[in-house]
């Protein structure tokens, strides 16, 4: 879709806890494949083209995130996600979970996303939008400004989960000189033919062997997004379509709350009320003002101070200050392990794709690097 009138990104309300292993994943492609499609020869720069002249503006279809980061369940960390009830977005951090969504146009959309005991759905339709938990009866009503293409993401309204075209975009933010571009075999994604580009990092301090977007043959369109850990064959994260249809998609956009649920109002098109009231993003924690190593992030409205990024591209380390964090009883003391060294002493949280350090200064530090690479941009940072 043109830059101008993409689909707004998708956003949730994330814990400062693990709202930077969250939204790492954001970095995030093995494909699905029951044949190899017949499909004319293409470079990795003409996929790259194709993808960024798509402009796909109606579709409706069901995917899939899978993440299996190597450590165990945590999806009871209720308290990490600052409630006891409704959508956790730590249940995000392993497991299967499945979303329905559908795009009429930049304005109009809806997206699904049931749970084992509860359902989160999401709405927009023009200035209006709405996020629907079921677990608990709460509904937050949006208002958001008349139309603005640039419009800050303080203005864009929340959704449970980012979708493979978000994340696809992300990727392509990656593609410099750090970073080895190819295109492999063609497959079928949600039964659509489907090219794959191949990201792979050149930095041995990365831990990301390679990552790729399966992108559709006909209309450019990411279905497929997936990322495979150094050593490892399996993909670690791999959030695609599983159904899909380029069809304009039927049925209302706008939603009636349930009588009895409780909501609460956000207008957004106050720039005041917007910076105070819009949740953390889900991608990314952070707003990149300039692409340089060591620049100065800002924040999302999760309370922390001094947020900023050190390193760059596949090597960049989130680093928040400001962060409260009781470890015990969330089950994080367990599945961490003590460090120290010049920058001080904390825990360190080791998965087969990202590593978070928890210091004992407040600060968090989070990144798809090795332990010894994430302690150094701590030290300079």
């Amino acid at each position: 879709m043109p830059a101008s009138r993409r689909t707004r990104r998708l956003r949730w309300l994330a814990p400062v806890a693990v709202a930077a292993a969250i939204a790492l994943l954001a970095l995030v492609p093995t494909l699905s494949s029951a044949a190899t499609p017949d499909l004319p020869a293409i470079t990795a720069q003409q996929l790259i083209a194709k993808v960024k002249e798509s402009n796909v503006q109606a579709f409706s279809g069901t995917f899939q995130l899978t993440t299996d980061l190597g450590i165990p369940n945590i999806s009871s960390l209720q308290g990490a996600a600052q409630q006891s009830t409704g959508f956790n977005p730590v249940d995000l951090l392993s497991g299967t979970h499945t979303a329905t969504i559908a795009v009429d146009g930049p304005d109009r959309q809806r997206l699904s996303m049931p749970g084992s005991l509860n359902e989160v759905d999401a709405f927009h339709d023009g200035q209006n939008a709405w996020l629907w938990q079921s677990d608990g009866h709460t509904v937050t009503h949006y208002t958001l400004p008349a139309d603005k293409p640039n419009a800050d993401a303080g203005t864009e309204p929340p959704r449970p989960t980012p979708t493979p075209d978000d994340l696809a975009k992300k990727l392509l933010d990656q593609i410099t000189p750090s970073t080895n571009v190819s295109v492999t075999t063609p497959a079928y994604v949600a039964d659509e033919p489907v090219y794959e580009l191949v990201l792979a990092p050149h930095s041995a301090d990365s831990t990301i062997d390679h990552a790729g977007i399966a992108v559709d043959a006909n209309n450019g369109m990411p279905l497929e997004v997936t990322v495979v850990p150094k050593g490892q064959t399996k993909p670690a994260v791999d959030l695609g379509f599983t159904k899909i249809d380029f069809s304009k998609p039927g049925g209302s956009f706008s939603f009636t709350p349930p009588a009895g649920s409780t909501v609460t109002t956000k207008d957004l098109t106050k720039k005041d009320t917007a910076a105070a009231s819009t949740p953390a993003p889900a991608q990314p924690l952070y707003e990149r003002r300039h692409h340089r190593p060591d620049s100065r992030m800002e924040p999302a409205s999760t309370g922390l101070r001094d947020t900023k990024i050190v390193g760059d591209d596949w090597t960049s380390v989130v680093i928040a200050s400001g962060v409260q964090l009781p470890v015990q009883g969330w089950g994080l003391r367990e599945a961490s392990v003590p460090v120290s060294g010049a920058w001080g002493s904390g825990r360190l949280l080791h998965t087969a794709l990202a590593n978070v350090l928890f210091l004992s200064d407040g600060r968090v530090a989070a990144g798809f690097v090795n332990a010894s690479a994430l302690e150094a941009a701590v030290a300079h940072g």
